[in-house]
């Protein structure tokens, strides 16, 4: 039988078909769940990662184009590929299934083996859309924002389950020197046996993610700190042993870890609280792990090339559907402190809003929504007693496409400040400065009682 690791979630009311679809998966190799429901299916993937769906199209409560269409409108599950499995032939039918974007389809009565060949195509070209777009081209592990998927994934599932783990961050000692005194070869060197020892001495089920040129991040699932210590300090012990022809030096990192969920349950919370532990470590000598705790506060020395705002840490919500500005801007706040949600539309938004009430809102002001954009955001904000003082700051590209002066985002709306893209990043630090400044200032002529 061939070995195979993915999870098929299989949704067939007619149990005849459910058993030969099943069947046929997994004698050779797949894991298939089964359930007869749309509402099921839903529940389901709740509860289970599952790597591909095989929906019959006719089901009772809720048919297949309708699952297919509540996959389709939540992001977690979006991405998962899809075949429908249907007794009409008719090419309506096929092509209103190609419409919502599915990947396969295969009408009743089926050979098994057509099956079979047709799941592991589609798989096979996910694994290479994953390669592609999630994994870092350098090292082979998860991108950033690939690694931030699958942990609020973990988190989500953490809260669920009442589970708990531990997110490592690791940063190379002394990088720009080892590449300056010895060499960018040698500095690759260093970094990509590092890689190797991070994937040959870590579980298959942790995460291991590069964030940065020199900084990894290190996901232990089901780890409490103790055991969290253990194996970042034997990561380290090993980079210690490293021994390269010619470098006469110790390659060392220093880390900090923060545990879940009793540092938190937000991913931005957990990496910050993360990575103020490993500035610990730097302060303390480099070449040691840190955990973090309550007493910290994450500083920043004069070594640092990312400007740093000067308003302590805030909560900060960053709404853009422009993806490459909008992580910019959040791993900027993030590197000075703050803490940071990103968003990317309107809807979003205002769930966040309905739950958590941050100190600074930077908003697109034409990203998408069924809401109505971004104005919409400003208005309802506005019109809340409870959100009207939180200071908003505009980025667009498009302030001049908006129908009315931009201006009047300002005079009508009470927005606090306009910034036009492309804008440099200190010019948004500056402008952080002299908004949350004002509203200080608002808030404590209030608490007086100044008008």
């Amino acid at each position: 039988m061939k070995e195979n690791t993915n999870t098929i979630l299989i949704l067939e009311d007619d149990r005849h078909a459910e058993k030969l679809i099943a069947y046929s998966l997994t004698s050779r190799g797949f894991k298939a769940i089964t359930v007869s429901t749309g509402t099921a299916g839903l529940e389901m993937l709740s509860q289970q990662r599952v790597d591909l769906i095989i929906s019959d199209v006719k089901m009772p409560e809720m048919d297949g184009y309708t699952f297919r269409q509540k996959i389709l409108a939540n992001p977690e599950y979006r991405h998962i590929p899809f075949i429908f499995v249907t007794a009409n032939a008719q090419v309506s039918e096929q092509i209103r299934g190609m419409e919502l974007g599915v990947d396969g389809y295969i009408t009743k009565p089926f050979d098994p083996q057509v099956l079979v060949s047709k799941v592991e195509e589609v798989l096979g070209k996910q694994a290479e859309q994953v390669a592609g777009t999630l994994n870092d081209p350098s090292t082979g592990l998860l991108n950033s924002d690939a690694f931030e998927t699958a942990v609020k994934r973990e988190l989500k599932r953490i809260q669920r389950y009442k589970e708990r783990g531990c997110l490592a961050i690791l940063e190379l000692d002394d990088f720009t020197e080892i590449n300056d005194r010895h060499g960018q070869q040698t500095g690759n060197l260093v970094l990509l046996n590092l890689v190797q020892i991070l994937k040959n001495n870590t579980r298959s089920t942790d995460l291991i993610g590069r964030y940065g040129e020199d900084r990894f991040l290190y996901y232990i699932l089901n780890a409490d700190i103790p055991g969290a210590q253990t194996a970042v300090t034997g990561l380290l012990k090993r980079l210690n042993e490293l021994v390269l022809d010619g470098i006469d030096r110790k390659f060392s990192f220093s880390a900090g870890i923060a545990q879940v969920p009793q540092d938190g349950m937000d991913y931005n919370t957990i990496l910050t609280r993360a990575k103020t532990a490993a500035q610990k470590a730097r302060e303390r000598g480099k070449n040691c792990v840190v955990v973090w705790e309550e007493n910290m506060s994450l500083s920043h020395t004069g070594n640092t090339t990312t400007p740093v705002a000067k308003n302590g840490s805030l909560k900060i919500l960053v709404a853009d559907d422009e993806g490459h500005i909008r992580r910019l801007v959040a791993f900027t706040l993030r590197e000075s402190g703050h803490f940071v949600t990103e968003v990317t539309d309107s809807d979003q938004a205002l769930d966040y809003l309905e739950s958590e009430r941050p100190d600074l809102i930077i908003l697109d002001i034409m990203m998408p929504g069924s809401v109505g954009g971004g104005i919409a955001v400003v208005k309802r904000m506005r019109a809340s007693k409870e959100l009207a003082d939180i200071p908003i700051i505009i980025i667009s590209a498009y302030l001049d496409q908006l129908g009315f002066e931009p201006e009047d985002l300002i005079t009508e709306h009470g927005v606090d400040a306009l910034i036009w893209k492309p804008f440099q990043l200190d010019e948004l630090l500056s402008e952080m400065d002299r908004v949350m400044a004002k509203s200080r200032a608002k808030r404590q002529g209030q608490a007086v009682g100044v008008p």
